[in-house]
Formats: C-alpha cells, structure tokens, sequence
C-alpha cells in the first residue's frame, strides 16, 4: 500500500504532535501504537496494517478525505485504452 508520508507527517506536526507524544496519546486511549511504527509507516519503510491505519485515524482525528490521501493515495498512469464515448456520441 502506498502511503503520502509527507501528508501523514504534516498532519502530526499539525496536530502538534511528535512520534512520542503520538504513541503517549495513543496509550492513553488505550491503544496501541509504536513511534516506532509510526516512524516506519511515515518514511515508507513499511506498509501499515489495518490496525495501524484504524489507530492513527482515531488518535490524529482523521478526517475521511485526510485518511483518503494519506493511506489510499494511487499513482496512476496512462493505460492505452481508448476514453470511453459518453452517451451523446454513442
């Protein structure tokens, strides 16, 4: 899964927040979350789980388009298939 670490890492210091004090506020929620973790999702190191994912929206109050470009970003590219007619041409 490709990741916007940039955005991701914006909306932490936006919020105010390092990798440490993130993980803190995460174990105050009761959840858990390693900076570590959350450093290796943000560089590209690693993919995030779903877990991962669920524990950052709650803890950072994503919003669903924050969550969107951040974990469900695509690079898409030309595939050579002819553009579709729409119905006035057909």
């Amino acid at each position: 899964m490709l990741v916007n670490g940039d955005k991701l890492k914006g909306l932490i210091r936006s919020k105010g927040h390092t990798y440490k004090s993130l993980e803190k506020e995460a174990k105050d929620k009761g959840i858990t979350l390693n900076q570590s973790t959350i450093s290796n999702v943000a560089n590209g190191t690693h993919g995030p789980s779903y877990p991962t994912i669920q524990a950052l929206y709650t803890v950072l109050e994503m919003t669903p388009q924050e969550g969107a470009e951040i974990f469900f970003e695509k690079k898409l590219h030309k595939t050579g298939f002819p553009k579709e007619k729409s119905l006035e041409e057909v």
